[in-house]
């Protein structure tokens, strides 16, 4: 698993991680993905989504079509007046489904 916080912006660190997954002859399962994460830009804002998780494969390996759960599917990564369900409980992370297939 791999953490960037600026992915979705296609600007510096998206640029160096597709980098990174081309030199090392990798592929991004999750780069797809709408969201992984919910978070809170400052007190009072809405609580906004964002791609913060990573999954990085061996090019080749089959894989199905990865999948945001939790706060992330139930929100279909749209921006939040409130905490989302369970942001506080359990984690801003939603959790990421990728099934590898032999």
């Amino acid at each position: 698993m791999w953490c960037s916080t600026g992915y979705l912006d296609h600007g510096h660190e998206r640029r160096f991680i597709d980098a990174l997954v081309d030199h090392e002859e990798l592929q991004l399962p999750t780069s797809a993905l709408g969201c992984s994460m919910y978070w809170q830009p400052r007190k009072g804002a809405a609580y906004e989504a964002s791609l913060l998780d990573h999954v990085l494969a061996p090019r080749g390996l089959e894989f199905s079509q990865p999948e945001a759960l939790g706060m992330c599917a139930e929100l279909a990564c749209a921006a939040h007046d409130g905490a989302p369900a369970d942001f506080d409980a359990i984690s801003d992370h939603c959790p990421v489904r990728v099934e590898f297939r032999l």
